[in-house]
């Protein structure tokens, strides 16, 4: 019998924010990096870590670039 365990896995809301809005204004990375003022490797990279990691600085230039309200992504930097 395999073994189960119960615990949920860990969602990283913030991340799944950004790449909505992204999807949804069709940017790339490169263009991203291009409004926020680094590469699109960068931008994968940034959008990849966890919530934790992220400065306040980070959030208000993804927010500005993607024109996400900032209550929206701090909710989301925040959930658990």
């Amino acid at each position: 019998m395999p073994k189960v365990t119960w615990c949920k896995p860990k969602v990283n809301y913030l991340s799944a924010l950004i790449k909505a809005y992204k999807q949804e204004r069709h940017l790339t990375a490169d263009q991203i990096g291009k409004l926020v003022g680094c590469t699109g490797s960068n931008v994968r990279d940034q959008i990849c870590k966890p919530a934790e990691n992220w400065t306040i600085k980070q959030i208000k230039l993804y927010c500005d670039a993607l024109g996400i309200p900032y209550e929206d992504a701090v909710l989301a930097a925040i959930q658990k």
